[in-house]
């Protein structure tokens, strides 16, 4: 290789490292730009009510909620709760 080649070789080397900065630079904004936009309408879609309301309101649904002939989820809650307190009674060892 002469010095003419040399020069051009590193001329070329120099516009691809450029050409790799500037997509990589492109790539980089529109990553930032995809992510504040996500951001953005993450922030936009906040409930209006605070979670002690929203908590109470679930509960009330969930409550009002029949399933089992009939009976509510609350109701049935309530009966496994007993058998189960009342199994763990009979299986204890003495």
């Amino acid at each position: 290789m002469n010095k003419r080649d040399l020069d051009k070789f590193r001329e070329e080397m120099k516009r691809e490292a450029i050409s790799s900065t500037r997509m990589l630079g492109g790539a980089m904004l529109c990553g930032v730009i995809v992510l504040i936009s996500i951001f953005l309408f993450a922030s936009c879609s906040v409930p209006t009510t605070d979670a002690y309301e929203q908590h109470q309101l679930d509960l009330k649904e969930y409550n009002s909620i029949t399933n089992y002939n009939g009976i509510s989820h609350s109701t049935l809650n309530k009966m496994w709760d007993t058998f189960y307190i009342e199994a763990l009674i009979n299986t204890e060892v003495k």
